[in-house]
């Protein structure tokens, strides 16, 4: 029985899981002196999700006081193609300076993706593998001096989830239309909110 006992519990942690891991650093400086931001090009493996991440940070980045300027623009303003390295450039530098922005965010998505795995759970009167789909996302964001390129501030969030595949589901509800239980874009959602809560926020 108590052997029964620990596989049943064993099932409860695996059959719908979170993991998580997070790594912050409070401002190195006063961030009222880099209240003119740039956002470079964001690193991800999926060229548009790093697009829509970027843009809700230009969001979340004006909202917490702060003016800020996409890479795009600063490319239409200068006429050369600025803030798509990891690092800051000379062109960049001078970009930045002729457009008065002091600092510029940078941002990486290293996992963006969702698999299936099979792991051995508890059924009736004997283990067998059930498949399990698992998502993960995360995000890194760097805040550097535009002159020095030096870190400010910066922060790392990164979340997995596991659920039932739907594989499995639709064999049990052949006749339903369901909607993926878990999705990257629904894991990344939750990182990109803790992101946002660790913004630091400014007065103007």
């Amino acid at each position: 029985m108590l052997k029964i006992f620990c596989i049943l519990c064993l099932i409860v942690l695996i059959s719908c899981s979170t993991s998580q891991e997070n790594i912050k650093r409070t401002p190195s400086v006063t961030m009222e002196n880099y209240s003119t931001l740039a956002m470079g090009k964001f690193v991800s493996p999926d060229l548009a999700i790093g697009q829509r991440v970027l843009e809700r940070l230009v969001v979340k980045f004006s909202e917490a006081g702060y003016t800020v300027t996409n890479y795009e623009k600063l490319k239409k303003l200068s006429g050369k193609d600025v803030l798509t390295s990891a690092e800051l450039t000379p062109t960049d530098k001078t970009v930045l300076q002729q457009n008065s922005i002091k600092a510029v965010v940078y941002g990486t998505i290293d996992r963006y993706d969702c698999r299936t795995q099979e792991d051995w759970t508890w059924t009736g009167f004997e283990p067998e593998k059930t498949s399990f789909d698992l998502c993960s996302a995360s995000l890194s964001i760097r805040v550097v001096d535009a002159v020095t390129g030096a870190v400010i501030w910066q922060t790392q969030e990164a979340q997995s989830e596991k659920a039932p595949s739907m594989a499995r589901q639709m064999v049990k509800e052949s006749h339903a239309k369901r909607k993926p239980s878990i999705t990257a874009r629904m894991v990344m959602e939750k990182v990109l909110t803790r992101i946002e809560d660790e913004i630091p926020k400014i007065n103007k």
